[in-house]
């Protein structure tokens, strides 16, 4: 979903993604949300040592999908379920 240049600190977001698209159709509040996740995980990422690279590779990219999910549904992320479950009750 990211990749992180660290000599001059850019990130670099890849939007044919599925969970960018899938965020960006959801609405603006959606994907701002995955890029600030994203963005969290790329520079906490950094900080670890070189041995950590393949782990967290693999627990990030097993976590986007999820939190993604939960950014564009639940009511304790999503604004729009947040005002539909209130209205439902």
């Amino acid at each position: 979903l990211w990749v992180l240049e660290p000599k001059n600190g850019t990130l670099f977001f890849n939007v044919e993604h599925p969970e960018w698209l899938a965020a960006s159709s959801a609405g603006d509040r959606e994907l701002m949300q995955l890029q600030e996740i994203g963005a969290i995980m790329a520079l906490v990422q950094h900080t670890m040592p070189d041995d950590f690279k393949k782990v967290t590779d693999l627990a990030y990219g097993d976590a986007i999908a999820p939190l993604s999910f939960l950014i564009r549904n639940s009511p304790s992320f999503n604004l729009k379920a947040r005002i539909k479950a209130s209205k439902s009750d």
